[in-house]
């Protein structure tokens, strides 16, 4: 396996860890999930999307891994609460 794609898993698990918490105070709020919303994170995302998507007929493991668990970041960021 290429060790970019080591460094990519190990980031995605890294972030799915940090954004699966339930919820957070508003400063964290503001340090830790607004910038995942900056326009370069945004097209980031798109790019990292673009390039996980996996042929049914030929399923890359690495890709398809890969894009589960981003599709669970993804997930997971669109539900955050500030804590009161």
């Amino acid at each position: 396996m290429c060790e970019c794609i080591n460094r990519l898993k190990a980031a995605l698990e890294s972030l799915h860890s940090l954004y699966s918490r339930s919820s957070f105070t508003e400063q964290e709020f503001v340090d830790l999930v607004v910038p995942m919303y900056s326009p370069v994170m945004v097209d980031l995302f798109g790019r990292l999307f673009e390039w996980s998507v996996v042929d049914a007929d030929d399923i890359d493991d690495d890709k398809y891994q890969f894009a589960k668990k981003f599709s669970e970041v993804s997930r997971a960021s669109r539900h955050f609460h500030p804590a009161p």
